[in-house]
């Protein structure tokens, strides 16, 4: 395999990172994340029984209950939501392919730089990875 045919795709994920990380950084939190905070702190029963009368669910506060357990500092626990973001560009990344072929495109650089850009540069990607909230689990799920 060629370093060189996976040097943008590992330039653009470390641009989502450093970006997201930079925003993670000086973002602050609110009620929902607040709301997420706490839940995570309670026993795992608690977890599941709150969670019960919630849209999301349980799963993503029993895995930041453990997450929390390294750290409870708002950025390392945003960190969690960040890695179900990358993972979800990881496989569209590994789709690209796929999809190139069923829409009969070339691949060549500019194809691959404008597909990293719509998936790295979309807002609703950046807010979910930076999101103390389900929302990069459930993008994952899907």
């Amino acid at each position: 395999m060629k370093i060189k045919q996976y040097l943008p795709e590992v330039l653009f994920l470390v641009l989502f990172i450093a970006l997201c990380s930079y925003l993670s950084f000086f973002k602050v939190a609110w009620r929902d994340e607040a709301f997420s905070f706490f839940l995570s702190k309670l026993p795992i029963s608690e977890i599941i029984r709150v969670t019960t009368h919630d849209f999301t669910p349980p799963l993503f506060y029993v895995l930041l209950h453990f997450w929390m357990m390294i750290s409870q500092s708002l950025f390392f626990m945003r960190l969690l939501p960040l890695i179900f973001s990358l993972v979800f560009i990881l496989i569209l990344l590994s789709l690209r392919k796929q999809l190139y072929a069923y829409l009969k495109i070339k691949e060549n650089l500019a194809s691959q730089f404008l597909y990293l850009s719509l998936i790295i540069f979309n807002p609703i990607f950046i807010y979910f990875a930076i999101e103390l909230r389900a929302y990069s689990l459930l993008m994952l799920q899907t």
